[in-house]
């Protein structure tokens, strides 16, 4: 009787480990670091960035919302930055720019 015990004690115990998995992160720096070279690269021109104050996690699919502007111009756009790929600290992003500036 005690084997079957510790047997689901074992088993409902790794459950929850399971559960309770653990995210990376990146700081805002990084990531706005990463949207800038991106788009810099991509259209010629290095935006201003920022992505906030709080560690982001670094999960497939979530979506952190940055604003762009650049030196010239403070207008601010709203930028959705979407993990579609991670793997440890390693990312990949989609980057899509609201067409109208914030309100």
């Amino acid at each position: 009787m005690k084997h079957v015990r510790l047997a689901a004690l074992i088993a409902a115990s790794a459950a929850a480990l399971a559960a309770c998995s653990v995210n990376l992160t990146a700081s805002p720096e990084s990531i706005a670091t990463t949207v800038e070279d991106t788009l810099e690269e991509q259209f010629g021109i290095r935006p201003v960035i920022d992505c906030g104050e709080e560690p982001i996690d670094l999960v497939v699919d979530n979506t952190v919302v940055c604003a762009l502007s650049t030196e010239d111009d403070p207008t601010i756009y709203d930028t959705d930055v979407t993990f579609t790929e991670v793997d440890g600290t390693d990312y990949s992003i989609d980057i899509a720019v609201a067409q109208e500036p914030r309100a």
